[in-house]
């Protein structure tokens, strides 16, 4: 039965970041997905049901002499990886449909927008970086 609970994990896992990444790519985002809280919970809880699911197989396949894979729990693994893969093509096209998919526009700058690399950029090179931290003085 771990080889059931390992995959439904797996699977749960799938879909709940094929929904989400709709959510969070939408054109016009719902406003919960502006919050860093919810993308620290919906990651946390992807790598929660990644991290189980694997360990349940793991599990599985270390007890297969004890407790092999019976028929029934064979039949439905493949119910749930069916299931699966019907539930995440409809997420995967509701996504490409609202948008989500298109690439960013990134042929020019908006003025006033600083470009992170820009922002770390020391300059021509006329002088190092200054360095900050303890231990370090100024030569």
């Amino acid at each position: 039965m771990f080889a059931v609970y390992g995959v439904l994990l797996l699977a749960s896992a799938i879909l709940f970041f094929l929904w989400a990444y709709g959510q969070f790519r939408r054109p016009a985002p719902k406003k919960w997905t502006t919050w860093e809280s919810t993308s620290n919970a919906v990651v946390l809880t992807i790598i929660a049901l990644l991290s189980f699911g694997v360990g349940l197989l793991i599990e599985a396949a270390i007890t297969f002499e004890s407790s092999p894979v019976s028929l029934a729990q064979a039949a439905m693994i493949a119910a749930i990886i069916a299931a699966g893969i019907v539930v995440g093509r409809v997420l995967w096209r509701r996504t490409a449909l609202s948008g989500a998919l298109r690439p960013a526009d990134v042929s020019a700058p908006q003025a006033g927008v600083v470009l992170a690399a820009a922002a770390n950029d020391p300059g021509p090179g006329d002088r190092p970086r200054p360095v900050r931290g303890a231990g370090r003085r100024a030569a």
